[in-house]
């Protein structure tokens, strides 16, 4: 069985929460209130809230939506390497690639990949892996 867990993007200190689906707000006394957040966690900020994809990267880290992968690609004989984001679609996580050097157009979504692949960022702390397919 896949391990469910979270991950969220914290806009305003600019740094990236693990274990987003164990929150719970502190009461004014600073007393921890013992209710599940997390729904209203993804009501109020559902665009931040990123999902274990339930695998882990060559070097073992584990993968979530939103991150960047590199994956080696073989064209024309030679091989270069591919920048993909990952991300939700319907009922699955797929690859929106961002540059390639066989591909010239970015936005291919395609199934999430076997083999030798890792993760450089995400969307959030790396926005500039982005630009590198304009």
């Amino acid at each position: 069985m896949r391990e469910i867990k979270f991950r969220f993007w914290d806009k305003e200190n600019k740094k990236m929460i693990y274990g987003a689906e164990e929150t719970y707000d502190y009461g004014a006394s600073g007393v921890p209130i013992m209710e599940d957040n997390f729904g209203l966690l993804l009501k109020n900020s559902g665009e931040y809230v990123m999902q274990f994809v339930g695998v882990k990267d060559k070097n073992g880290k584990d993968v979530y939506e939103g991150d960047i992968i590199k994956k080696k690609e073989e064209y024309n004989k030679r091989t270069h390497d591919a920048l993909y984001k990952i991300k939700y679609v319907g009922t699955g996580f797929y690859l929106e690639l961002i540059t390639s050097y066989a591909v010239v157009n970015s936005g291919v979504v395609m199934s999430f990949p076997y083999g030798a692949y890792y993760v450089v960022g995400n969307i959030y702390e790396n926005p500039e892996l982005l630009e590198m397919s304009k």
